[in-house]
C-alpha cells in the first residue's frame, strides 16, 4: 500500500499479526536502498508473516521537504511519527527497526525516546557508524580515499571480482561513487548530522531490547565502529550481537552479500 504519513512517502504491507519491521534508509538514501535490499528484505519478512514499512525521510525520495534542511533530529522525529502511526492506526505492538548506516543511528535515536522505546523489540544496524559528535572517540575511524580506491582496484581485478563483473553482479558505478565522495560532507552537512540530543545516554535510559550490528569485513568507512560500540554496549550493560559478512563493503553491493545480509537479519524471526 502506497501512502503519505505527515508528508512522508511510504510503502506499507499489513499482515495479520501485531509485529512489524520498519526500514530506515541511510543519510541520503531512499526507501529502496542500495541493491534494493530493503525491497528484498520486505519480501523475506512477509513470508514470515511480518508487516513491513519502508519510507523516505523528509527531503529524500518522494517525501516532502528540502534536502538541505533535513537534520538527523528531523529524521529521528520522522521515524517516531511512523512508529506512532503503526501503533495507533495499525495495532502494531512490536517493532524491529532495521537501519543502513545513518539509518542505524536514527534507529538508536528513536529508541532513546521513551514514547517509542517500549514498542521497539529489536534493532538491527547495517554498517553503523559512530554519531558525528562521537567520531573523535572512535579509534581508527575512516580510511583515506586513495587507500579506498586502491583497495577497490585490487578487488575488481581479482579473480572473484572479475567474475562478478562478467556476471553483472558488481555495481561498479556505485562503488566508484562511494570511494570518490567525502564521507562526512562539508561543514554545514556535518552540522546537520550532529544531534542536539544525547542519544546514547537516552538509549541507555529507555531502551531495553537487543541491538544486532552487521558489518562487512571490507568496509573501510566503519573502521573503528565495531570497537566503539562494543565498548559502549559492554559499559552500559546492553544486549548486543555483532555479525560480520566476509568480503562485503559498506553497502553490501553484490546479490550474494545482500542475500546473506537479509538472512542474518531476519532469519531468526
Amino acid at each position: 500500500m502506497r501512502l503519505f504519513i505527515k508528508g512522508l512517502a511510504a510503502d506499507f504491507e499489513k499482515e495479520t499479526g501485531d509485529k512489524a519491521v520498519v526500514f530506515l534508509p541511510g543519510w541520503t538514501g531512499t526507501r529502496y536502498s542500495p541493491q534494493r535490499a530493503f525491497v528484498l528484505a520486505c519480501g523475506y519478512a512477509k513470508k514470515k508473516g511480518l508487516s513491513t514499512m519502508r519510507f523516505d525521510f523528509s527531503g529524500r525520495g518522494d517525501s516532502e521537504g528540502n534536502t538541505i534542511d533535513t537534520t538527523i533530529d528531523i529524521m529521528i522525529d520522522n521515524a517516531a511519527d511512523i512508529i506512532e502511526w503503526l501503533v495507533a492506526e495499525q495495532g502494531i505492538k512490536q517493532i524491529h527497526l532495521i537501519g543502513l548506516c545513518s539509518g542505524g543511528n536514527i534507529a538508536l535515536g528513536v529508541a532513546g525516546m521513551a514514547s517509542c522505546a517500549k514498542y521497539i523489540e529489536k534493532i538491527t544496524c547495517w554498517s553503523l557508524l559512530p554519531f558525528m559528535e562521537d567520531k573523535e572517540k572512535a579509534k581508527g575511524q575512516g580510511t583515506n580515499r586513495f587507500k579506498r580506491f586502491k583497495e577497490l582496484l585490487v578487488k575488481l581485478f581479482s579473480k572473484e571480482g572479475f567474475s562478478k563483473i562478467i556476471h553483472r553482479e558488481a555495481n561498479i558505478k556505485s562503488a566508484l561513487q562511494n570511494v570518490a565522495k567525502d564521507k562526512e560532507g562539508d561543514k554545514n552537512e556535518k552540522r546537520r548530522k550532529t544531534s542536539v540530543r544525547k542519544i546514547l545516554n537516552d538509549v541507555s535510559r529507555h531502551y531495553t531490547g537487543d541491538v544486532h550490528l552487521i558489518f562487512g569485513t571490507k568496509d573501510p568507512e566503519s573502521a573503528g565502529s565495531e570497537l566503539f560500540y562494543r565498548e559502549w554496549f559492554d559499559r552500559n550493560r546492553k544486549g548486543y550481537k555483532i555479525t560480520k559478512i566476509k568480503g562485503a563493503p559498506h553497502n553490501f553491493y553484490t546479490a550474494h552479500w545482500t542475500e546473506e545480509l537479509i538472512e542474518k537479519t531476519l532469519g531468526e524471526e
